[in-house]
């Protein structure tokens, strides 16, 4: 497992690409203090395109309330992704450093 840490800026809702090349995140820790009330995920798999992950109803896949927590995710959701990004809900008043636990598949 590698722990890689991702930032969304202040006053951004997007963090940077993260590089995934054949893992997925398994687990997110997130930061104690969060403006947004739900965090979602794009995923890319050009490394150029992002598109919103949604579930198999075509809903958005979010996690409400999200500050101070540690969340598993389903190896699914990032499989076969060349880089994730995570969606704030609105724009955060303060950089938020989020840690992203990687796994190889």
């Amino acid at each position: 497992m590698i722990l890689v840490p991702v930032t969304i800026l202040n006053g951004s809702t997007l963090s940077e690409p993260v590089g995934l090349n054949g893992s997925y995140v398994a687990r997110i820790d997130t930061p104690t203090t969060l403006t947004s009330t739900s965090l979602g995920f794009e995923i890319s798999v050009d490394g150029t395109t992002y598109r919103t992950v949604v579930d198999e109803t075509g809903t958005p896949v979010a996690i409400s309330s999200p500050a101070n927590k540690s969340i598993s995710l389903p190896q699914e959701l990032t499989h076969g992704a060349v880089s994730i990004r995570l969606k704030a809900g609105s724009a955060e008043a303060a950089d938020r450093t989020f840690t992203l636990a990687v796994n190889r598949i």
